[in-house]
């Protein structure tokens, strides 16, 4: 079998017979660890699955069948410590070389190094806080991973970056408590050169859920005061506007508001959330500013809001639009 599978390697094929091969290798070292005579067979088979599945310019299908291999001996807990170590140095090395479309079997391959070298705490479903990182080394390997994730969102497609965001606030909440994560993904989501929008747009509002089932409400809001002048300054100025909006809904803690996030999300898709700001835009917008408002009890909070639109207001504005809504349900 490893002789057949030289040749295959040399030839770099993705015949069937060669799927075939491989596909018996990964059941056996699955399931039959134990009847393998050789000590150290085991390790040389790893050692060509890993030496082949980072080879450039795979085939498509062999370079699939290698990477569900693996992980299927991941998940089965057959490569440990080193090997571990050195597979996931392999995967990243994918992630981040091959094309966009190649990214989703590197990445589950990934995962499953990721949560087979640290399985997070278990949590009840009532939503406890991830206990804190306190090895400095670990907590520095652990945000390397997580940002080799968002760059994968940054780099793929919209099918590709679609699937990732949606397993991604999930990943984060496993391994972080919600205060750790927050600054980096409203980091993504405001970047100049974020090409999904939308799809980091939906990450912010589960980690800020995530942060009030938590119980750091106070913490999140001094995360959006702090970051409001970056999106006031942003251009064009319907783009800042449709960011502020999902700013604010996702850190609201008001249903109706909230059932009008993916309204928001498939406006934020279209070419007209670039080029144009509608009424309904400002009129949502609005309202979304001043039920965050009604949220800060803190009279320096109110006041640093209220300074933060005052220096982006212009006469017929959507910021002035703003103060002035504050300023009339304070009259009232």
């Amino acid at each position: 079998m490893k002789a057949h599978l030289l040749v295959g390697r040399i030839e770099m094929g993705a015949d069937e017979s060669t799927l075939i091969m491989w596909s018996t290798l990964f059941f056996v070292l699955e399931n039959f660890q134990t009847e393998v005579a050789d000590p150290d067979l085991e390790n040389n088979l790893q050692q060509l699955a890993f030496a082949t599945s980072s080879q450039a310019d795979l085939p498509r299908p062999l370079y699939t069948c290698l990477l569900a291999g693996l992980e299927r001996l991941v998940v089965a807990g057959q490569v440990r410590g080193r090997q571990l170590d050195q597979l996931v140095k392999i995967v990243t090395d994918l992630m981040t070389e091959w094309a966009p479309v190649s990214v989703i079997p590197a990445v589950q391959l990934f995962l499953a190094a990721m949560y087979a070298s640290h399985p997070p705490a278990p949590a009840d479903y009532g939503g406890s806080r991830p206990a804190p990182i306190t090895d400095p080394e670990l907590l520095m390997q652990m945000m390397e991973q997580m940002s080799i994730l968002f760059d994968c969102v940054r780099r793929a497609g919209p099918p590709e970056a679609e699937l990732l965001s949606e397993i991604l606030p999930q990943v984060l909440i496993d391994f972080f408590p919600a205060s750790d994560v927050v600054n980096r993904v409203i980091s993504e989501f405001i970047s100049p050169g974020q090409p999904h929008p939308p799809l980091l747009a939906g990450v912010l509002r589960q980690i800020f859920r995530a942060a009030v089932v938590q119980d750091q409400q106070s913490m999140l809001t001094e995360w959006v005061l702090v970051s409001l002048p970056n999106f006031t300054r942003r251009a064009p100025l319907s783009h800042s506007i449709w960011c502020l909006t999902c700013f604010f809904i996702a850190a609201s803690n008001n249903p109706h508001l909230q059932d009008l996030f993916p309204h928001l999300l498939y406006r934020g898709r279209g070419p007209e959330a670039i080029t144009s700001t509608s009424h309904e835009d400002r009129r949502l917008f609005c309202l979304a500013g001043a039920d965050f408002f009604t949220m800060l009890t803190d009279k320096r909070q109110r006041d640093k809001f209220i300074q933060t639109f005052e220096t982006a207001a212009e006469p017929g504005n959507p910021y002035s639009d703003l103060l002035a809504t504050l300023e009339y349900k304070q009259e009232s």
